[in-house]
């Protein structure tokens, strides 16, 4: 009984870092529209958002490090700026009664 224990304990924890992993995956990419999204409306390059990330780096580094992997795995190549920008684009280009980006639709998760 007390293996048994342990193993669903064991578990439980696995379960818990998965998801918390899900939950950080999902705020890095959140994160990466939300700056592709700042950078095309103030008409900036796209290469800036790898500039942007080496300051959020020097910022993590020293304010935060428990969370520099977030800001590690936060998408700001101008590759995937690009990518980020064409994706905002379409969803703004779709009628507000498109069965795709309906009114029910919220923010970046149409997109995602």
């Amino acid at each position: 009984m007390d293996k048994a224990h342990q193993l669903k304990k064991s578990l439980q924890g696995q379960q818990k870092m998965i998801s918390l992993y899900k939950n950080d995956s999902q705020l890095g990419t959140e994160l990466s529209f939300k700056f592709s999204e700042a950078i095309a409306e103030k008409g900036k390059a796209f290469s800036d958002g790898e500039f942007v990330k080496h300051c959020l780096m020097i910022l993590a580094e020293r304010a935060c490090p428990d969370k520099k992997y977030l800001m590690e795995q936060t998408g700001l190549s101008r590759f995937t700026m690009a990518r980020r920008i064409d994706a905002l684009s379409v969803e703004m280009a779709q009628p507000a009664n498109s069965p795709v980006f309906g009114p029910s639709a919220r923010g970046f998760e149409t997109v995602l």
